[in-house]
């Protein structure tokens, strides 16, 4: 039995292995007024397949098309969907689905405002913790935080235990996805899409 926290997710939820992720873009170099540089994604008509090298060896370097996919369940470790906000020191700081977010929180910068801020490259470890906030938040008017969705699939065809990743926060990509995924449930007798046999693709 598993132990589930007081939002009512599981404590420990299963992570499936990951053998690579597929993305949607690339990052590009740019310049700043005072000349200074920072990178920023570009989005390619194509999938980006570096960081998931099983599948560049079969797909080529621009593939517009992977499969056959298959989901591994029908669960959020499959399908996940929230508000994230990273930071470069502490990755993903900051999760949350709308009402509630799980948050690392500076404990110092707590003390002194009372406000349950970030924690950011000033803060100091063992000065953090995660506490549950409220959801949605300023992070998100300032679009530091995003609307995030992963998939997760699993690829029989191809060498490999464990499955790829891919991760939009196109507002149209995710409408696009979810409501492929929901006609093809309500298309089956089960109302389920796993283990169907798939194909994605990138269009525009």
């Amino acid at each position: 039995m598993p132990i589930y926290r007081q939002d009512g997710k599981e404590l420990h939820a299963p992570r499936l292995p990951r053998l690579g992720i597929v993305r949607l873009g690339i990052k590009v170099e740019g310049t700043r007024k005072d000349g200074s540089t920072y990178t920023y994604p570009k989005a390619t008509d194509y999938f980006v397949l570096d960081d998931a090298p099983g599948l560049k060896e079969i797909f080529g370097d621009k593939p517009t098309a992977i499969g056959p996919i298959i989901l591994p369940s029908e669960d959020e470790e499959t399908i996940s969907e929230y508000y994230r906000y990273y930071t470069n020191t502490w990755g993903l700081t900051c999760i949350g689905d709308g009402q509630h977010a799980n948050r690392l929180v500076d404990l110092t910068a707590l003390e002194q405002s009372g406000e349950q801020k970030p924690a950011s490259h000033q803060s100091k470890k063992g000065r953090v913790e995660r506490q549950q906030v409220s959801c949605p938040c300023d992070l998100l008017d300032k679009k530091l935080c995003n609307d995030t969705l992963y998939l997760r699939f699993a690829m029989p065809t191809i060498p490999g235990f464990g499955v790829w990743q891919i991760g939009t926060g196109s507002s149209n990509s995710i409408k696009n996805l979810m409501g492929c995924i929901r006609l093809i449930k309500s298309l089956t007798p089960s109302h389920q899409v796993t283990g169907i046999p798939l194909v994605l693709k990138l269009a525009p």
